[in-house]
């Protein structure tokens, strides 16, 4: 397993952007769900839907960001991914405030998206919306890549031209994710190479 995550690496782990003196809003990008056993007394446990330890990482990023920049930026997270009813950003939402200081900051989100591209033109939505002009997108560091590629392809689509983007990786081993390509190296080299030439030859079509 240590020949796929290093050949991935290789593929796709790219340095992350350098960060200007301030930015408008701070974005994670959803990276699955997981289970934990929780134990109950007295000799039971039960598996308790929670975030993935990628979507975890993503949620530690955005709170170094949050107390880096000040309680003024702004926080979104995007992710649709749900499970008995839970998404993404919304646990992504429960975790950040569980862990960051009083008084708890305003937290957007947008829970519709189903795939990367989703996730781009949603959170490009909500940054036209809000009207701002910089903001730091976090994604678990084997997606950063792609998630950067499908950002400038929809800037350029768009044609926007006032929003700057900033991007950073958050590092996070595999497994513990009930999304099978993201349990192991080679499961995500896979999926990265096909949905990396599937998003590139169809960065033109209407979404």
């Amino acid at each position: 397993m240590k020949f796929w995550r290093y050949l991935f690496d290789l593929l796709f782990k790219i340095p992350d952007d350098l960060l200007p003196y301030q930015v408008e809003a701070i974005v994670g990008i959803g990276a699955g769900l997981g289970f934990v056993m929780v134990f109950f007394p007295p000799f039971t446990e039960i598996p308790r839907l929670t975030l993935s330890q990628q979507s975890y990482a993503v949620v530690n990023k955005v709170k170094n960001f949050y107390y880096r920049f000040g309680d003024n930026v702004a926080i979104f997270f995007s992710g649709g991914y749900r499970i008995n009813k839970i998404s993404e950003a919304e646990e992504m939402s429960h975790c950040f405030l569980e862990e960051v200081v009083d008084p708890p900051p305003h937290i957007d989100m947008e829970t519709k998206s189903r795939n990367s591209r989703e996730n781009v033109k949603n959170t490009i939505d909500y940054l036209r919306e809000k009207n701002y002009k910089s903001a730091i997108i976090v994604d678990f560091y084997g997606h950063l890549k792609q998630i950067k590629m499908l950002f400038l392809q929809e800037l350029k689509r768009q044609n926007i031209k006032d929003i700057k983007l900033y991007f950073i990786g958050a590092e996070a081993d595999y497994g513990e994710n009930v999304q099978t390509r993201l349990k192991n190296p080679f499961n995500f080299l896979v999926w990265e190479i096909l949905t990396t030439v599937y998003y590139y030859l169809t960065s033109y079509l209407p979404i």
